[in-house]
C-alpha cells in the first residue's frame, strides 16, 4: 500500500546553488517523513543537475529526473506523471517551505475533506520579508466562491505552488499546465482545476517563502510572454461570461489591466520603434472594444483609467509619448 503522503516536485534550471540547496534542503526537512521530493532537471547547463543527484545519494526519498529544457510547464507536468504520493505540492527552485508547511496543508485537507487546500505565502527579497499574505480565518469554499477569490488576488493568488492537490484529482481528470505558452501558464493551470472540482478549502497559513531574485524567470520584462498571458486571460474571460456574471466582470477587470500592462511594456522594451507595432495595435483595438466596461468600473481608480485610456489614442502617439509610462 502506498503510504507516500505528498509528491514535493522542484523543477530545476539556472538556479543559483545557495538558492537551490536551500529550497531541496528546506523540503528533506520537513515534519511529515513519508514523502518524495521529485526534482526535474530541466536541461540546466549549470551544476544544478549534478546538485540534485548529490542530494538524491543522500536521501532515498528524493528522485531526480533529467530532461530536455523544455519549460517550467513540460517539468512540472513530468513530476505530476511520475508522482506516487497521495497529494502533489511544487516548489519553485528558489524558493523554500517552513518544516510544517506539509503537515498542516495535509492535516487540514484529510480533516475538511477537500481535494485542494491552498494558503497564504511570505515574499522576500534580500532575506527580509517585504510582503506577508495571510488574512481572514480557515474556510471552505464551493467552485464559484474559489473562482470570484482567485480572481480577487487578495486572500490567495494563482500561483500553483503554495497549495497542495490530490493527485488523484489531477490524474483523473487529466489537469496540467500547458506547454506552448511561457506567461500565463499558472493561471491556465489553477483555473482548469477549480473548474473541475467542488469545493476548496483554504488555510490561514503562510509558510512558503517566496524569494524576488532580480535575474528571475519571473522578474524578467519580456514582452512576447506578456502578450501570451493575453491569450490565457481571453479564453477565461471568454468561458467565465457562460458561469457567473460577477465573475466574468471581474475578469474583464483583469483583462483590461493585463491589455494595458502589455502595451506599456511593448512599447517600452523595444529595440527600435517599429517594434511590435502591429501587436500594440492589435491589442489597442482590444481595448476599445472594452472602453465601456472600463469606464463604468467604481473599482478603477481615476490614475488607473487615467493611465489606460492612454493607450487608446493611435499608436504613433503612444509612441512618441512612451517616456511618460516610466
Amino acid at each position: 500500500m502506498n503510504d507516500i503522503k505528498v509528491s514535493i516536485i522542484v523543477p530545476v534550471y539556472k538556479v543559483p546553488e545557495i538558492y537551490l540547496r536551500k529550497c531541496i534542503e528546506s523540503c528533506i526537512n520537513q515534519i511529515l517523513k513519508n514523502i518524495e521530493i521529485i526534482l526535474v532537471d530541466d536541461g540546466s547547463p549549470d551544476n544544478c543537475g549534478k546538485i540534485c543527484d548529490e542530494y538524491a545519494l543522500k536521501d532515498k526519498r528524493i528522485k531526480v529526473i533529467h530532461k530536455n529544457n523544455e519549460g517550467v510547464s513540460k517539468a512540472r507536468n513530468v513530476g505530476i506523471v511520475n508522482a506516487k504520493g497521495k497529494y502533489i505540492g511544487f516548489v519553485d527552485a528558489d524558493d523554500w517551505i517552513e518544516k510544517d508547511f506539509y503537515e498542516k496543508m495535509i492535516l487540514f485537507g484529510e480533516q475538511n475533506k477537500v481535494d485542494v487546500v491552498v494558503s497564504g505565502f511570505v515574499k522576500e527579497k534580500n532575506n527580509k520579508i517585504i510582503e506577508c499574505l495571510i488574512k481572514g480565518e480557515n474556510k471552505i469554499f464551493n467552485k464559484i466562491e474559489a473562482l470570484k477569490v482567485l480572481l480577487e488576488r487578495k486572500l490567495y493568488v494563482w500561483s500553483p505552488c503554495d497549495k497542495i492537490y490530490r493527485t488523484s484529482i489531477l490524474k483523473r481528470k487529466k489537469i496540467f499546465f500547458p506547454e506552448k505558452i511561457s506567461m500565463g501558464e499558472d493561471l491556465d493551470f489553477i483555473w482548469n482545476l477549480f473548474n473541475k472540482i467542488d469545493k476548496v478549502g483554504y488555510i490561514s497559513l503562510n509558510k512558503y517563502h517566496y524569494c524576488y531574485r532580480k535575474n528571475s524567470a519571473v522578474t524578467n520584462k519580456n514582452p512576447n510572454k506578456n502578450f501570451s498571458s493575453i491569450l490565457v486571460m481571453k479564453k477565461i474571460l471568454d468561458e467565465s461570461k457562460n458561469i457567473d456574471n460577477d465573475l466574468y466582470k471581474r475578469m474583464q477587470e483583469l483583462y483590461i489591466k493585463e491589455l494595458a500592462s502589455c502595451c506599456r511594456n511593448m512599447l517600452i522594451y523595444n529595440k527600435d520603434k517599429n517594434s511590435y507595432e502591429l501587436e500594440v495595435k492589435g491589442l489597442q483595438k482590444e481595448l476599445r472594444k472594452n472602453i465601456y466596461a472600463l469606464l463604468r468600473n467604481k473599482d478603477f481608480k481615476l490614475k488607473i483609467k487615467l493611465a489606460i485610456i492612454f493607450f487608446l489614442f493611435p499608436y504613433n502617439i503612444c509612441r512618441n509619448f512612451k517616456f511618460l509610462l516610466k
